[in-house]
C-alpha cells in the first residue's frame, strides 16, 4: 500500500492529519464568528416587483418574512407610505413596531398601549400619520416615519369601553372609532375635538370595523349584533354623521369587517364571522357577489386600483377575486393566521399576520432579456446555410486551461488551486466541511483500532486503508472491488 506502507503507522496519521486539516479550515472557510446579540445583518433586498393584478394574481409568492421577536402574537397592521412603504404592525401586548416594507427593516418600536391592538389606520392626508385603537380604552395618535414612531395626541382615553375599529376620512381632518358598546365617535383631528357620537343597534355590542367610501360622503360600519349600517358624512362646517339605512344580516353571525372599493363609490364588500364575504351596491342593496369560505372572515379589502377584491380567514386562508367578473383568481394557505391582511398603498405587496411574523406576498418581475447589438463597425460571420442533403457543423474552439501562478508544472500551485475550487464548490459550508472532517478523523480511528485487535481486525484494518486509497486516488471501481471483498491484493504486514 503506498501511502500505508511508508512509515508503518504512519497511515493513521497521514488520515488524522488530513481531518485536523479540514477542521482547521473551516474557521478559514466560514468567515469570523458572529457574536451572540450582535447587529442584524442588513436586511435582503427584495426582487424588483410588477404591481398585483388579476393577470398575475397567479404568481403571487412569498418575496420577504418580517419575524415577531420573542413569542408575540400580532393583532393588527396597516400600509402607509411616506416616499416608501411602511409597514405598521401592532400587538396583543400594546405594542407597536414599524417596519420599511421595502427593505424588510425595522425601523421602531413602542409600547403605545397597555392591552391588546386593535386596530390602526395611516391618515389620507398626512401621511406620516398614523392612528391606534386599543382594549385599554384609548385611541392614540402617532407619528410614522424611517427615523421610527414618536407619540402625537391621546384621542380618547376613557375607562369604560374597549375601541375596536379606526377608519379616516379621505380628506385626514378626521377620525371615526367603534367602541365596544354600540357608539362610534368621530374626532377632529386638529384639535381632538369629538364631532360627532351615534349609536347603532343593539346596546352592549361592538362595531366591530368601519370604512369610508373614496368620496368620504358614506361611512359603513359592521357590528358584532350582525348590522350592517350606511351613514351619510358631511365634513362642512363640522362633522355630522346622517342615518341612511341598516340591515341585520343575522343575529348569529357578526359583520367582523368592511370596505369600500376605492374605485367605485357604491361598491361596498363586508364580511361575517359565518365565512360570508358579500359585495353590495350600497346605494341599491342589490347584491353584486357573494362567496362562502370556510372560516370566519378576519378582513375584506380591495386592491389599490379596485380591480381584486381580497379576503383573510381564521383558518389560514387567503383569498382574491376579479371585481366585477366575480371569479377567484388566486389562493394561499397559510397555518396558522394570526390576524389581517391588506394591500400596500403602491399596490406592489400584501401583507399577511401570521404567527411569528408577517408574510409579504408580490409578483417578481419577470428578468429583462439581454439583448446585444453589435456596433456599425463590427464585422458579423456569414450566416450558415444548408443546402438539401448537408448537414451543418459547428466547430468548437478549445479554451485554453488557466496556467497556476507557480508555474505551469508546480505541485504547489496546483495543489493550491485545487484546494480554492474546493472552497469554492462547498459554497464555505460549515456544516458539509465538518461533516467531512469528522468522517476522515472517525475512520482513522477505525482503522487503528482494527489493527490492533488481532489477526481478523489487523486484515479489516488493512481492507479499509486500501478502500481509503482507492477512494482518494478516485479509483471508484477498485474501491468497490475491496469494499466487496474481491481485491486481489495480498495482505500488507504494516498496519494501516
Amino acid at each position: 500500500m503506498a501511502w500505508a506502507n511508508r512509515a508503518g503507522t504512519g497511515g493513521v496519521a497521514r488520515i488524522s492529519l488530513l481531518g485536523l486539516l479540514m477542521l482547521l479550515t473551516l474557521g478559514w472557510a466560514s468567515g469570523p464568528a458572529v457574536a451572540l446579540g450582535a447587529p442584524p445583518a442588513a436586511p435582503t433586498p427584495q426582487p424588483a416587483l410588477e404591481p398585483i393584478s388579476p393577470q398575475n394574481a397567479a404568481r403571487l409568492e412569498q418575496v420577504a418574512f418580517l419575524p415577531y421577536p420573542g413569542r408575540a402574537k400580532a393583532s393588527a397592521l396597516a400600509f402607509g407610505m411616506t416616499g416608501s412603504p411602511l409597514l405598521a404592525v401592532g400587538f396583543a401586548e400594546g405594542t407597536l413596531r414599524l417596519w420599511s416594507a421595502a427593505s424588510a427593516e425595522l425601523l421602531g418600536e413602542v409600547r403605545g398601549h397597555e392591552a391588546r391592538i386593535a386596530a390602526l389606520a395611516f391618515s389620507p392626508r398626512d401621511r406620516d400619520l398614523l392612528a391606534s385603537a386599543s382594549f385599554d380604552t384609548s385611541a392614540r395618535l402617532w407619528f410614522a416615519s424611517r427615523e421610527g414612531l414618536a407619540s402625537s395626541d391621546v384621542l380618547d382615553d376613557n375607562d369604560e369601553y374597549t375601541v375596536e375599529s379606526l377608519a379616516f376620512t379621505p380628506s385626514g381632518l378626521n377620525l371615526v372609532a367603534g367602541y365596544g358598546d354600540n357608539r362610534f365617535l368621530g374626532w377632529r383631528v386638529a384639535d381632538g375635538v369629538v364631532a360627532a357620537a351615534r349609536e347603532v343597534g343593539e346596546p352592549g355590542f361592538a362595531i366591530l370595523d368601519a370604512a369610508f367610501s373614496r368620496q368620504g360622503d358614506l361611512l359603513a360600519l359592521g357590528s358584532a349584533d350582525g348590522f350592517l349600517s350606511l351613514w351619510v358624512v358631511s365634513e362642512e362646517g363640522g362633522f355630522r354623521t346622517y342615518f341612511r339605512w341598516s340591515r341585520r344580516l343575522s343575529p348569529s353571525s357578526p359583520v367582523t369587517t368592511v370596505a369600500f372599493s376605492p374605485e367605485n363609490d357604491r361598491l361596498l364588500a363586508f364580511g361575517t364571522h359565518s365565512g360570508e364575504v358579500r359585495v353590495w351596491d350600497a346605494a341599491t342593496r342589490q347584491e353584486q357577489g357573494a362567496f362562502a369560505l370556510t372560516g370566519s372572515v378576519v378582513q375584506v379589502g380591495f386592491s389599490p386600483d379596485g380591480s381584486l377584491l381580497y379576503a383573510c380567514t381564521d383558518d389560514g386562508q387567503v383569498h382574491l377575486w376579479e371585481v366585477y367578473r366575480w371569479q377567484e383568481v388566486a389562493q394561499q394557505v397559510y397555518r396558522p393566521l394570526a390576524g389581517g391582511c391588506a394591500f400596500s398603498p403602491d399596490g406592489l405587496r400584501m401583507g399577511v399576520l401570521l404567527e411569528g411574523g408577517v408574510s409579504l406576498l408580490g409578483v417578481p418581475a419577470p428578468e429583462p432579456t439581454a439583448t446585444v447589438t453589435p456596433s456599425p463597425t463590427q464585422r458579423l460571420p456569414p450566416k450558415a446555410t444548408a443546402t438539401s442533403g448537408a448537414t451543418l457543423t459547428r466547430t468548437a474552439t478549445a479554451i485554453p486551461a488557466p496556467v497556476p501562478a507557480g508555474g505551469a508544472g508546480s505541485d504547489a500551485a496546483w495543489y493550491r488551486l485545487i484546494a480554492e475550487e474546493a472552497l469554492k464548490a462547498f459554497g464555505q459550508n460549515l456544516g458539509t466541511l465538518l461533516s467531512v472532517g469528522l468522517l476522515l478523523a472517525l475512520l482513522a480511528l477505525a482503522c487503528w483500532f482494527l489493527a490492533r485487535r488481532g489477526e481478523v481486525g489487523r486484515r479489516l484494518g488493512e481492507r479499509l486503508a486500501r478502500l481509503l486509497e482507492h477512494a482518494w486516488k478516485g479509483e471508484i471501481v477498485q474501491a468497490w472491488r475491496v469494499l466487496r471483498g474481491k481485491d486481489e491484493q495480498p495482505p500488507s504486514d504494516l498496519q494501516c
